[in-house]
C-alpha cells in the first residue's frame, strides 16, 4: 500500500473536514504511541474523553467507554461495517459499530461510510 496514495484518499474524501478536531493522522501523539507500541497505525479518529478508533495497515484499534483498548483485522471491520450499514439503513444511528461486548466510535455515518470506503480500498490494495 502506497501511503501518499492513502492520504490523497483520506483528502479527497474530506475525512479531517467531516470529524474536525476529532481527526488524527500519522504525526499526532496517539498513533505515534500505538507505533511506539509496534502496531502499524495510520490515521482515523479520537474523542476529547479518550475514545478512540484508529485505522492501521492490518488492524483497526480501539478503546471502548470503560477504557478497554482492543483490535480487530481490517476484514472484520469491514465485515462489521457492511452488516450494521444493512441492518440499520440510511435512518439508523452510526454513531457507535456495535460489538457482543463493546462498541466502536464511528462518530457518524459519514465517518462510518468513509472508514469503510478507504478499509475497501486496503483490502484491494493487500490482493
Amino acid at each position: 500500500m502506497r501511503i501518499t496514495i492513502l492520504k490523497s484518499i483520506i483528502k479527497r474524501r474530506k475525512l479531517e473536514a467531516c470529524v474536525g478536531s476529532y481527526f488524527r493522522d500519522s504525526d499526532s501523539e496517539l498513533v505515534c504511541e500505538l507505533n511506539s507500541e509496534g502496531k502499524e497505525a495510520l490515521f482515523g479518529i479520537q474523542r476529547e474523553d479518550g475514545v478512540y478508533t484508529i485505522i492501521g495497515k492490518e488492524f483497526v484499534y480501539f478503546s471502548t467507554i470503560s477504557g478497554g483498548k482492543k483490535e480487530m483485522t481490517l476484514t472484520d471491520f469491514e465485515h462489521k461495517l457492511q452488516i450494521n450499514a444493512a441492518t440499520k439503513g440510511k435512518g439508523g444511528n452510526y454513531e457507535f459499530l456495535p460489538r457482543p461486548d463493546e462498541e466502536i466510535w464511528l462518530f457518524n455515518r459519514k465517518t462510518m461510510e468513509i472508514f469503510w470506503n478507504i478499509v475497501l480500498w486496503m483490502l484491494k490494495e493487500k490482493d
